[in-house]
Order: structure tokens, then C-alpha cells, then sequence
């Protein structure tokens, strides 16, 4: 009888260390939010959504990309219709049309990529400088959603070739200029 209770007590024992492994391996997600459930841009640009009773048209990835503050800019990014009938679809940047409608088809046709050069959305004069966020509407089918989207340059350069006019880097200092820098520190 003592050896039942010794085994016994033995896997009582075997099975609470088990049991209490497991639990500290493992209790962090009974606290924490599960980062692969945390919806969120996995680019440099930002999305919205616009929904009516019927459709919804998507606004993935969106940014303006321009050569600095006060110049033309091009708005970049993906429309995506999820409805069953074709979406007319605007953007305006500091309430300003960017381009001209765009018709956004259902199917294997229910998207338009702004990065093409058949569906360009411009902006005339960037209101703010790279790195800051500028607003915007987006409307389909009549429905709008405002969004505050970011401005980029050609810093990152999978951006330098949508840039109007052309990437231009930053003079780097001269010699002369690195020196008398050095002197007055």
C-alpha cells in the first residue's frame, strides 16, 4: 500500500510540475493582445475604408509623394472594390481634386493601382513637407471618409520614380564646409 501511495503521489506530483510549466510557458497570451491579431499598415502608407449599405472600395497603402513643401506631389496607393457593382472613386488633398475619377471595375478587374502611369492622381502644390501627414478625402459612390496620409520623398528609393519632376538628392557639404563645421565645434 505505501508503494501505490508513493507512486501516486510521485504523478500528482509529476503532473502539477507539468501542469504549472505549461502554464507559465503559455500565460502570456491569456494577458497580452495577440500581435497577429492587431490590424495594421504593414507599408509606409495608410488605408481607409468606405462603405455603403452594398459595396465597400478600400484605400490600401495611400502617401503623397513629392520633392518637398510647395511642389507637385502624386498620391500613391491601391483602390480595391469589394462590392458587386463597378465603384466611382475621388481623392482631394487639402480639398483639392488629386487626378480625375477613377472608375474601379468588379471581378478580376476591382482594382486600380495609383502607382500606374494610366491612373495618376496629382497634386498641384504639397501643403506640407515629407515626413509630415497632409488630409485627405476619399469618396466612393458618394460616400466620403477623411484620412490624414503621409507625405514621403525620395528618401526610400522605391519612391524616387513616381516623384514629379524626378529625384534630386540633397547637396551633401562641401570639404570647405565639413572643416569650418569641425572649427566651430
Amino acid at each position: 500500500m505505501t508503494n501505490v501511495r508513493a507512486f501516486s503521489a510521485r504523478r500528482i506530483a509529476a503532473a502539477s510540475l507539468i501542469a504549472f510549466s505549461l502554464a507559465g510557458a503559455t500565460g502570456c497570451a491569456s494577458i497580452n493582445e495577440q500581435a497577429t491579431t492587431k490590424d495594421y499598415n504593414p507599408s509606409d502608407g495608410v488605408r481607409a475604408t468606405v462603405q455603403d449599405g452594398q459595396s465597400q472600395v478600400d484605400f490600401r497603402n495611400l502617401m503623397v509623394v513629392s520633392n518637398g513643401k510647395g511642389k507637385e506631389g502624386r498620391v500613391l496607393g491601391r483602390i480595391v472594390n469589394n462590392g458587386d457593382s463597378p465603384a466611382t472613386v475621388t481623392i482631394k488633398v487639402d480639398g483639392k481634386p488629386a487626378g480625375e475619377q477613377i472608375k474601379v471595375g468588379t471581378g478580376q478587374k476591382n482594382f486600380a493601382d495609383l502607382a500606374s502611369d494610366t491612373q495618376k492622381a496629382m497634386v498641384q502644390s504639397v501643403s506640407k513637407a515629407p515626413g509630415e501627414g497632409i488630409s485627405a478625402t476619399v469618396t466612393a459612390n458618394g460616400k466620403s471618409q477623411d484620412v490624414d496620409i503621409p507625405v514621403l520623398d525620395g528618401s526610400l528609393e522605391q519612391y524616387r520614380k513616381y516623384l514629379p519632376g524626378g529625384y534630386s538628392p540633397a547637396p551633401s557639404p562641401s570639404a570647405s564646409e565639413k572643416s569650418s563645421e569641425k572649427k566651430s565645434h
